[in-house]
């Protein structure tokens, strides 16, 4: 993407965000496949290196077709991939955007999802200029919850994704800017 005015790398204290590649793909693969991984996110009962080519392939597309996605998230110490997180149009939502997130089982509890979230939100209400984002879990990833609590999400309803149920979690541009500005 060229627009200097949507620029599609963020970077925050310890992370930089940027778009995926096809070279993050073995470092993706092995992500995907940490036992964690695999049980919070209920994919389909295929081989890591599938899901994480179909997920990356997935991330990359929604760069080029809306000039934003979720983004490869970089440990600017190391260079290392940390997982991916950011920002999508949920078509099951009715086009809703969605604060998306996985990180590495090694990098949890370190505040990176919030540090992460946070440059999210603000490419998400800035930049783009969004009404509002919403995120979904399960019931139980009580993890998940708290880091979308801690970006200032609330608990909105129960429903149903894919087959599994699931809670959602929305926060609308003014209560952002209101937060921002206390």
């Amino acid at each position: 993407m060229s627009d200097p005015a949507k620029p599609d790398t963020v970077t925050t204290e310890r992370l930089t965000l940027r778009p995926f590649t096809l070279d993050d793909l073995p470092a993706y693969v092995r992500i995907r496949d940490e036992a964690s991984v695999r049980g919070w996110l209920r994919s389909p009962d295929e081989p890591a290196a599938v899901i994480a080519e179909r997920s990356l392939r997935h991330f990359m597309d929604e760069w080029d077709q809306r000039g934003y996605g979720p983004w490869a998230v970089i440990d600017r110490r190391t260079g290392d991939l940390l997982g991916h997180h950011g920002l999508r149009r949920l078509p099951e939502f009715d086009g809703e955007t969605e604060i998306l997130y996985t990180l590495t089982e090694r990098v949890r509890r370190q505040g990176i999802g919030v540090e992460a979230g946070r440059a999210a939100l603000a490419y998400g209400f800035e930049t783009l200029g969004l009404d509002r984002v919403m995120a979904i879990t399960l019931h139980d990833n009580l993890a998940s919850r708290g880091v979308m609590e801690r970006l200032g999400l609330t608990y909105r309803r129960d429903t149903v994704f894919k087959g599994h149920d699931v809670v959602y979690y929305a926060l609308d541009r003014e209560d952002w800017l209101a937060a921002k500005a206390a």
